[in-house]
């Protein structure tokens, strides 16, 4: 069983915020999104975390994912691709034997380029494939807030056929069908807009289920008014069906405990 951690960090810069998330978030599988580091961050990351660490940069202002690999339990982890904006990073890893694929997505603003990114990952997904990260999509009428407007979106269509073509599921809307649940909190004009755009998405051979589906607290606010989330699931690799649940209070209160001021660049 492997702990996997999705985050979009909201840059990841400072030696104090790297440092607290890199020690602090104990699992196998570190996803990050919006890291926004150099060359001189990866070398600062490199001397924290035990374990291999995949990149792919984008510019200190945007953009820049992440994946961190703890030796631990995993055989082996290589890299299979990343594209060319620091928005998509593709790697395999190997325990007891099997390959599993985990594609870390940060995925743009635009909605054209939300749709060209979407129509390209088919050709990299199998079924043991995780998809995990900011997709900057809402799936569903469920994923958004009362303050929020529903809006046509080409690249919706572009991620449901990408779902129904290698049939991957929104595991944590399975597991929480009538449950509202929002990964981005932003104040716009004096009003909260909340939406549920941190995903992950698994194949149909890949066992995963939530430990902590989605968290996010006042304590982490920080600039542009957003909340990061933290997504957090365990891995299954015996795919047996069991369901694990967890109030997560302890984890919680460790996390926020790190940043008593929020979050700071």
């Amino acid at each position: 069983m492997l702990l996997l951690h999705s985050l979009n960090a909201n840059g990841l810069r400072t030696c104090g915020k790297m440092t607290a998330i890199l020690e602090g978030i104990k699992g196998d599988i570190l996803c990050l999104q919006e890291t926004r580091w150099d060359k001189n961050s990866v070398e600062a990351a490199t001397n924290i975390w035990n374990g291999n660490i995949f990149h792919n940069n984008g510019t200190i202002k945007s953009s820049g994912v992440a994946t961190l690999i703890k030796n631990n339990n995993i055989n082996d982890s290589k890299l299979v691709h990343k594209d060319n904006n620091g928005r998509l990073l593709i790697i395999d890893i190997t325990v007891n034997n099997i390959i599993y694929r985990i594609i870390n997505v940060y995925a743009n603003n635009c909605e054209k380029e939300r749709k060209e990114m979407f129509n390209k990952i088919g050709r990299w997904v199998n079924n043991k494939t995780v998809i995990v990260g900011d997709f900057n999509t809402v799936l569903t009428k469920s994923d958004i807030s009362v303050n929020n407007v529903y809006k046509n979106d080409i690249s919706r269509t572009a991620l449901y056929e990408l779902m129904n073509n290698h049939n991957l599921m929104d595991i944590w809307r399975i597991q929480n069908p009538l449950k509202r649940t929002f990964s981005r909190r932003q104040v716009v004009k004096g009003t909260l807009r909340q939406s549920r755009i941190d995903l992950c998405l698994r194949g149909s051979r890949t066992s995963v289920f939530f430990l902590l589906p989605l968290v996010h607290s006042p304590s982490l606010f920080h600039y542009h008014l957003t909340f990061p989330c933290i997504l957090c699931l365990f891995i299954c690799l015996d795919h047996s069906p069991r369901q694990f649940y967890c109030s997560g209070e302890a984890y919680l209160s460790f996390f926020f405990s790190c940043f008593p001021d929020g979050f700071n660049r």
